[in-house]
């Protein structure tokens, strides 16, 4: 999913670089966009471990309240 987001930042503007795995870890290998995501992510103030993984509680998404798994529907 990364790479495909990654090969369309460009044109399409993307935040590519904040797609990281369930593990809390960057996928794309070393020397295929690694260091340039970790880079970026690292700009926007996230902390990566000694394990090469960021605190999925601190920096994972979470859908607003109310909205996760449930949609709205008028009947």
């Amino acid at each position: 999913m990364v790479w495909i987001l990654h090969s369309s930042s460009d044109k399409d503007r993307l935040p590519w670089h904040r797609v990281i795995n369930v593990k809390g870890q960057i996928s794309l290998p070393h020397g295929y966009g690694y260091e340039l995501q970790r880079a970026l992510l690292e700009e926007e103030g996230v902390i990566f471990d000694n394990n090469d993984t960021v605190d999925m509680k601190r920096y994972g998404w979470r859908p607003a309240e109310g909205r996760a798994g449930k949609r709205n529907v008028k009947r």
